[in-house]
């Protein structure tokens, strides 16, 4: 059974005790096993995605929203939002026109976004 070393009472064999030790969840060469990283609660590489997401790990995709399955795939610039009490969809928001070119980097893009908003909840 893999133990720490007692300090006084292991002498000549507490690198041996360490090793032991540290072998439970390192490789030979020092990285992380993967049961470690699985006992810790990691996501690892093929994981199953569970829940809302199907496929795996590292790159699950969204398949339903609060259990509701959506009927199709985002295209750039969607949000995904409900369209109906049992259906959802990926579509393009009506301001998308507004908003300008996809490469803005200078904020403006945003800052109308946030401005179509506030004002479409204005009464």
């Amino acid at each position: 059974m893999a133990r720490l070393p007692v300090q006084g009472g292991d002498n000549g064999t507490w690198g041996t005790i360490l090793n032991d030790f540290l072998e439970v969840s390192l490789n030979g060469d020092g990285t992380l096993q993967s049961s470690a990283l699985q006992q810790a609660g990691a996501l690892i590489s093929g994981t199953a995605a569970l829940g809302d997401l199907s496929g795996s790990y590292p790159n699950p995709t969204v398949a339903k929203i609060n259990g509701v399955s959506i009927s199709n795939a985002p295209s750039s610039g969607q949000i995904l939002g409900a369209t109906g009490t049992t259906t959802a969809a990926w579509t393009t928001p009506s301001y998308a026109s507004q908003l300008g070119p996809t490469g803005d980097t200078t904020g403006a893009r945003d800052t109308l976004a946030i401005q179509t908003l506030l004002n479409a909840a204005s009464p």
